[in-house]
C-alpha cells in the first residue's frame, strides 16, 4: 500500500471514530463535514480523483442538514450516515465494481439530507468514479518537460520514443484550478494509455479490422466528452483544439487502412502538447507549442492560420485572468419542434419511467411554489422553483423531451436572475411563470396518458423567451415600470414572514417519502379478482363448516335417542332372563349375587351401548375440530379482508394530487373570463380510487367553468353588491359511509331561475301557464343544448356542458343535485358509491327468492316487536315503540315492482329497514332477514346494462346467485327499476307461488331422497320423522300434497291419513304412501283409510312424477326449477 493510501485510510478511521461517539451531536456532524474534505484531497493524491468531487458534493449536501440538527435528530439517519467510511473502503477495494460505487451514490442522494443533487448530476459524479490515476504519475518531479522537443517544424517526434514525463502543476495557480487541472490530467493519460494499446495493435503485423474499428470510435468517442468537459471549465481554446483533433481522428479512420499506422504517433505527440499547457496554462510558451502543433501538415486537417488567430484570445484572456466566454445568442422565436413531446427511438427505459414516476410530483412542486409567490412569498420559494425547473431540465434532457428540456431552460434562467436579484416577480412575470407552469403540468399529463397536449405550448415558450430575451439584453426593471424593489430573502411584502421557509417546507416533505413501486394497473386489478375469490371459496367452505355443525348436531340428537333405546333393550334383556336366573338357580347354579350370569343377549346390548357412547364422543370431537376450523376461517377472512384493503388501498389517491390542476383549469376560466376567482380545497387528503377520480376530474373542471362563467359576478358588480373582488370557489370532498360526498361551493349569483324559465319555454320544454317548482327549473340546465348565455365563448354558452357533468357523473353512479340562492351562490353536489370489492350486506327472502341488500345508506334495523306497522289508505307507516317516531313504509315488493300477497302485506311480523335520504327518512318492510356479513359484488357483465338500483350478484356459500339492491338508490328514484327493466317487468315477476309437499318418513336416508325429488320436480318441500310431527306442520303449514310411509313410530301412515280424512280442512289433501310392504292387504287397508296412490319400494320416478302431475294439476308440464 502506498503511502497516500495509508493516510487515506487514516483519514477514514477518524470520519468513523467521529461518527461513533455516544451522543453525536451539530458540533460532531461539522467536523465531519471538514473531515470530508481532507478526505478528498486525500483520495485526489491516491488517484481517485471522482471520490474528491463526491466528498466535495457530499459535504454541500449535509451542510444544509447539519446546520438544522439537534439532539432529537434521528438515529436511522446517523446510522446511515455512519456507514459512508465503510462504504469508501469497499470502493477503494473494487474500484470497478458497480455495486460500489452504488453504494456510494446511495448515501450522497439519501433523501433527508439539506441539500438533493439532480439526476444529470447524480451521473456525472457515477462516471467520475470510474477514473482512476496511478499515483506516481502525479508526483511533484525535479525536472521539467522539454519544450524545445515539442516545438516541431517539419516532422512529428516519436513519441514512443520518450519517455513518460513527470507533472509538476503550477503553484501559483488557485487551489481549486490545480484540482480540476488535475482531473483533467488524469483523464487525458486515460486517453494517451487507449492510443498507445492502438499503437501496439498495429505494430502487432495484422491486427483484426474489427477491433481496430471499435478502438478508434472508443476513442473518438472520449475526445467528445474530454471537449465538453474542458470547455465547461472555462478552458474553451483547448475544447476547439479537441474538437478539432477529433475531426482529424474521425477523417483518417474513415480513410483507408494504411493511413492508421502514422496517427497513434501523432496523437500521442498531441497529448504532450495538452499535458505541457494543463500543467502550466498562463504560460505563453506551452499555449504557443500546442497551437502550433495542431498547425502542421501532417494532421489530415491542420488548424489553419485564421483558426489558429481566433483562438489566441481564448488562450490569451485565459492567460491574463480575464477568462473570455462569449454568452450564447438565446433564441427569438419558438417553432413546434421546440415543445416536441415525443420520445426519441432509443429512449431508456428504465430512465423514462424513473422520469415519469417523478414528473407529477415535480409539476406539482413547481405550480405551489409558483402559486405561493403569486400570493406573496419570499425569495426561498424562487429558489426552490428554480431547483426544481433545474431538475426538470435535467431530466428533459436525459431522456430527451425537447418541449420540457428547452421550456425549463429558459423558465430557469428567469428565475435565476429574480433570485440573483433579490427582486419577487412582478405581475407581468408572474403570470409568465405561471402559465409556463400550466404548461409543462399539461405535457406530464400528456407524457402520462391522461391529457390531450398542450395546444398553447408553442405561444407559452415564445412567452417565457421573449422575457428571457429582455431580461437577457435590458435587465428585470425593463419589464415593468413598476418592477418589484428589491428585497431580503428573510421576509416578503404585505405578508407576515412565516417561521417555515419555502425551502424548509420542501425538504420537510422530501423527509417523508417513502420508497414507491410503479406496477401496471392490471395486476392490481387481478389481485383483486383472486382476492375476491378467495373470499368466496372461504365463505363457501364457512357454509359447508356451518352446514357440517348441523349435521353433526342432529347426529348428537341420533346418538341420544339411540343410547337411551340402547338401555331399554339393556333393561328389557335383563327382565326377560330373570326367570332363566330363578331356574338356574333351583337346579344349583350360583345365586346372581355370588356372580353375573350373562346371555349373548347381553353382550350384544352392552356392546351397542359402548358402540353408542364412543360413537358420542367421536362425534363431540369431530364437532370440536369443525368449531375450531370455524375459528381459523373466521381469522383467515380477517386476514383476506386486511389484504382487501391494503390493495384497495395502492389504487387509491389523496384528492389533492390534483389539486394544481383544479387550480389551473379556475385560473384560465378567470383569465379567459377577466374575473379574480380563487379555489378552496377542503378535505384535501380524502382518498379516492384513481380510476374513480380521473374519471371525476373532467366533470368537476365542467363545474367550475361554469361556476367562474356563469355564478361569479364580474369585479365592478361585486364591489357594487358589498362582496370582494375575488371571488370564492370552495371544493370540498368527504366520506359519509361507503358513499363519497363533493360540494362545490361558489359565492356568486346563483342561478337565475326566471331566465331558466324563459328558456326552457322558449326552446319548447315548458308550457308557459304550467307551474313548476324551483327544483324542476334546476334540473334544465342539465339538459343537452341548454345554456342561458347569449353568446358563445371559449368556457361556456355552447350548452354541452351540465349535460355532460350529468352523463359522466350517472356513469359513475352517482347522483347530481342543485342548490342556489340568488345573490349568494350555487352549489352542486355530488353523491358518488365507493368502489369496493365487498361490502356489508343483508341476506333477505322476498317470496321464494334470494335477495342481498347493501347497507348503504341504512339508518336502523328494527324487529317488528319494536313497533307497529299502521296502513291507511292503502300506505303505511311504522312507528317505533320506543321515541314515537313515524316513518312512511312500503314493502319492499312495491319497491322492486313484483307481486305483494295480500296476506303477507297484511302480517304485521315483519322486519322493517329504516333508511335516510336526502329525501327523508323512510320504512322499508321486508319479510325476514336471513344472515349477514360482507360479501364479495360481481357484475353483471358486458351485455347487461347498467340498471340502476343494481350494483351486481354474489355468489352465496351454497352456490346460489343472488342480486345485490341498492334499496337507497331505488327510494331516490322509485321509478329508475321499471324504466330499465321495461314492459315485461310484470311478466317477469309475475305472481309464482311453488306448490308445497310435507314428505313423513322414519327413515333419514330415504326422507332426504324423496325431498331432494321433491324440489327437482318444483315444489317447496317440508319434512316430518312420523305422523305426530306431519301433524303438527299440517296445521300451521297445510301442503298441497303429502307423501307418507306406513310403518313409523309413535304415528303410523295409516293413523295419519284417518287424522287428515277426519279434518275438513284437511280432508283434501291428496296422499301417496310409499312402502316396502306390497301385500294386498296393506295396499287394500291404506285406500280404504283415505290414500289416493299406493307405491312400494323401491319406486319408479317417472312413474311417481306422472301420478303426481295427476294429483296436482297445476304444476306445469314435468318441468324442474332448483
Amino acid at each position: 500500500m502506498s503511502d497516500s493510501s495509508k493516510i487515506l485510510q487514516e483519514h477514514l478511521d477518524r470520519l468513523g471514530a467521529i461518527l461513533n461517539q455516544a451522543h453525536t451531536g451539530p458540533e460532531q456532524l461539522r467536523l465531519f463535514c471538514a473531515g470530508l474534505e481532507e478526505t478528498g484531497e486525500q483520495a485526489m493524491a491516491a488517484g481517485y480523483p471522482g471520490l474528491l468531487d463526491l466528498c466535495l458534493i457530499f459535504r454541500d449536501c449535509l451542510a444544509g442538514w447539519h446546520d438544522d440538527a439537534n439532539a432529537e435528530e434521528s438515529a436511522k439517519d446517523m446510522s446511515v450516515l455512519a456507514t459512508w467510511p465503510e462504504a469508501v473502503r469497499n470502493y477503494l477495494l473494487q474500484p470497478e465494481a458497480d455495486t460500489c460505487k452504488e453504494a456510494l451514490m446511495h448515501l450522497v442522494c439519501y433523501p433527508v439530507w439539506g441539500t438533493s443533487i439532480s439526476l444529470d448530476d447524480a451521473a456525472m459524479l457515477k462516471g467520475l468514479l470510474d477514473i482512476h490515476i496511478d499515483p506516481s504519475g502525479l508526483r511533484p518531479a525535479s525536472t521539467e518537460l522539454d519544450l524545445e522537443a515539442l516545438q516541431i517544424s517539419n516532422h512529428p517526434p516519436p513519441a514512443t520514443e520518450q519517455p513518460r514525463p513527470d507533472i509538476h502543476i503550477n503553484d501559483a495557480l488557485p487551489a481549486q484550478l490545480r484540482e480540476l487541472i488535475s482531473i483533467m490530467i488524469a483523464e487525458l493519460l486515460n486517453i494517451r494509455a487507449s492510443i498507445q494499446q492502438v499503437q501496439s495493435l498495429l505494430q502487432s503485423g495484422q491486427p483484426c479490422p474489427e477491433i481496430l474499428t471499435q478502438s478508434w470510435q472508443e476513442i473518438s468517442r472520449t475526445l467528445g466528452y474530454y471537449s465538453d468537459a474542458v470547455s465547461s471549465i472555462e478552458f474553451q481554446g483547448l475544447g476547439v483544439i479537441v474538437s478539432h483533433v477529433r475531426d482529424n481522428l474521425a477523417s483518417v479512420t474513415d480513410a483507408k487502412q494504411d493511413r492508421h499506422a502514422s496517427l497513434p504517433e501523432l496523437l500521442l505527440g498531441w497529448t504532450d502538447a495538452v499535458l505541457a499547457y494543463l500543467q502550466n496554462p498562463v504560460d505563453t510558451e506551452t499555449t504557443d507549442a500546442l497551437l502550433n502543433f495542431v498547425r502542421t501538415d501532417h494532421w489530415p486537417l491542420p488548424l489553419g492560420d485564421k483558426q489558429a488567430d481566433a483562438l489566441t484570445p481564448l488562450f490569451r484572456a485565459f492567460q491574463s485572468g480575464t477568462v473570455v466566454k462569449e454568452k450564447p445568442q438565446r433564441q427569438q422565436l419558438a417553432g413546434p419542434e421546440d415543445v416536441s413531446l415525443a420520445l426519441p427511438e432509443d429512449a431508456d427505459q428504465e430512465l423514462l419511467e424513473a422520469m415519469l414516476q417523478e414528473l407529477p410530483a415535480q409539476t406539482e412542486l413547481l405550480s405551489s411554489a409558483l402559486q405561493r409567490l403569486n400570493t406573496g412569498g419570499s425569495l426561498d420559494d424562487i429558489l426552490v422553483a428554480k431547483r426544481i425547473a433545474h431538475t426538470l431540465k435535467g431530466a428533459g434532457n436525459t431522456v430527451g423531451i425537447r418541449g420540457i428540456a428547452t421550456l425549463t431552460h429558459h423558465l430557469e434562467d428567469i428565475l435565476l436572475e429574480l433570485h440573483k436579484q433579490e427582486t419577487l416577480p412582478t405581475p407581468r412575470i408572474m403570470q409568465t411563470l405561471m402559465n409556463a407552469a400550466d404548461c409543462l403540468a399539461v405535457m406530464s399529463e400528456y407524457l402520462l396518458g391522461t391529457s390531450d397536449p398542450p395546444e398553447d405550448a408553442a405561444a407559452v415558450l415564445q412567452e417565457v423567451l421573449g422575457m428571457a430575451n429582455i431580461i437577457d439584453q435590458q435587465g428585470i426593471a425593463a419589464l415593468d415600470a413598476n418592477a418589484a424593489d428589491p428585497v431580503s430573502a428573510a421576509s416578503a411584502p404585505g405578508k407576515e414572514p412565516d417561521s417555515t421557509t419555502a425551502l424548509e417546507k420542501v425538504n420537510a416533505g422530501e423527509r417523508e417519502m417513502i420508497p414507491m413501486l410503479r406496477m401496471p394497473a392490471a395486476l392490481v386489478d387481478n389481485l383483486l379478482r383472486l382476492i375476491g375469490e378467495t373470499k368466496i371459496s372461504t365463505g363457501q367452505i364457512n357454509n359447508f363448516v356451518h352446514e357440517s355443525l348441523l349435521q353433526m348436531k342432529e347426529m348428537r340428537n341420533c346418538f341420544d335417542q339411540l343410547r337411551l333405546l340402547g338401555t331399554k333393550v339393556q333393561e328389557l334383556t335383563d327382565i326377560k332372563d330373570l326367570g332363566q336366573i330363578q331356574q338356574h338357580t333351583k337346579k344349583g347354579f350360583y345365586d346372581s349375587l355370588e356372580m353375573d350370569n350373562y346371555t349373548e343377549l347381553h353382550s350384544y346390548s352392552k356392546w351397542l351401548s359402548e358402540a353408542t357412547v364412543d360413537a358420542h364422543e367421536i362425534g363431540q370431537s369431530v364437532t370440536s375440530n369443525l368449531v375450531k376450523l370455524q375459528d381459523m376461517l373466521a381469522a383467515q377472512n380477517r386476514l383476506n379482508n386486511e389484504t382487501q384493503e391494503n390493495v384497495i388501498r395502492a389504487r387509491m389517491l389523496p384528492v389533492d394530487t390534483h389539486l394544481q390542476r383544479l387550480q389551473r383549469c379556475v385560473r384560465q376560466a378567470s383569465k379567459l373570463t377577466g374575473k379574480p376567482v380563487e379555489l378552496h380545497l377542503e378535505g384535501g387528503s380524502t382518498l379516492l380510487d384513481s380510476e374513480t377520480l380521473n374519471a371525476l376530474l373532467d366533470p368537476l373542471m365542467h363545474i367550475l367553468r361554469n361556476a367562474v362563467d356563469h355564478g361569479i359576478e364580474n369585479r365592478d358588480e361585486r364591489v357594487a353588491l358589498g362582496k370582494p373582488e375575488t371571488g370564492n370557489i370552495t371544493l370540498t370532498f368527504a366520506r359519509d359511509g361507503n358513499n363519497i360526498l363533493v360540494h362545490c361551493r361558489d359565492d356568486g349569483r346563483g342561478l337565475d331561475l326566471n331566465a331558466i324559465k324563459q328558456k326552457a319555454i322558449t326552446q319548447g320544454l315548458l308550457d308557459e301557464d304550467r307551474p313548476v317548482s324551483d327544483t324542476e327549473l334546476k334540473q334544465f340546465i342539465l339538459r343537452p343544448n341548454f345554456s342561458t348565455k347569449q353568446e358563445t365563448t371559449h368556457v361556456s354558452g355552447r350548452g354541452i356542458g351540465m349535460d355532460a357533468v350529468q352523463a359522466s357523473i350517472s356513469a359513475l353512479t352517482g347522483i347530481l343535485t342543485i342548490d342556489s340562492e340568488t345573490g349568494k351562490g350555487t352549489t352542486m353536489r355530488i353523491r358518488l358509491p365507493q368502489n369496493t370489492l365487498s361490502l356489508f350486506a343483508l341476506l333477505v327472502r322476498v317470496g321464494p327468492r334470494l335477495l342481498v341488500i347493501a347497507n348503504r345508506d341504512i339508518v336502523r334495523i328494527v324487529h317488528h316487536e319494536d313497533g307497529k306497522l299502521l296502513k291507511s289508505d292503502d300506505k303505511w307507516t311504522f312507528q317505533m315503540d320506543m321515541d314515537g317516531e313515524s316513518y312512511p313504509a312500503l314493502p319492499i315488493e312495491k319497491l322492486l315492482n313484483t307481486f305483494v300477497e295480500r296476506r303477507a302485506e297484511e302480517r304485521l311480523s315483519r322486519t322493517v329497514i329504516v333508511y335516510g335520504t336526502e329525501t327523508g327518512t323512510i320504512a322499508v318492510m321486508v319479510e325476514k332477514i336471513l344472515s349477514s356479513g360482507d360479501l364479495v359484488v360481481k357484475g353483471l357483465g358486458d351485455y347487461v346494462p347498467n340498471i340502476p338500483g343494481i350494483l351486481g350478484v354474489t355468489l352465496l356459500g351454497d352456490g346460489i346467485v343472488a342480486p345485490v339492491l341498492d334499496i337507497a338508490e331505488l327510494l331516490r328514484h322509485p321509478e329508475s327499476l321499471s324504466a330499465s327493466t321495461g314492459r315485461y317487468t310484470r311478466e317477469i315477476y309475475a305472481p309464482v307461488k311453488l306448490p308445497t309437499a310435507l314428505v313423513v318418513d322414519d327413515s333419514l336416508s330415504a326422507r332426504r331422497s324423496l325431498a331432494q325429488f321433491m324440489q327437482d320436480a318444483g315444489y317447496e318441500v317440508r319434512q316430518a320423522r312420523d305422523g305426530i310431527e306431519a301433524m303438527d306442520i299440517i296445521m300451521t303449514h297445510k301442503p298441497d300434497l303429502l307423501l307418507s310411509d306406513l310403518e313409523m313410530p309413535r304415528m303410523d301412515g295409516l293413523e295419519l291419513t284417518g287424522h287428515i280424512r277426519a279434518n275438513s280442512s284437511t280432508v283434501d289433501i291428496p296422499i301417496i304412501m310409499i312402502t316396502s310392504r306390497a301385500a294386498a292387504k296393506h295396499r287394500e287397508e291404506a285406500l280404504a283409510s283415505g290414500v289416493n296412490i299406493y307405491l312400494t319400494k323401491p319406486y319408479a320416478e317417472d312413474e311417481l312424477l306422472e301420478e303426481i302431475h295427476r294429483l296436482v294439476p297445476h304444476v306445469g308440464g314435468g318441468s324442474t326449477s332448483s
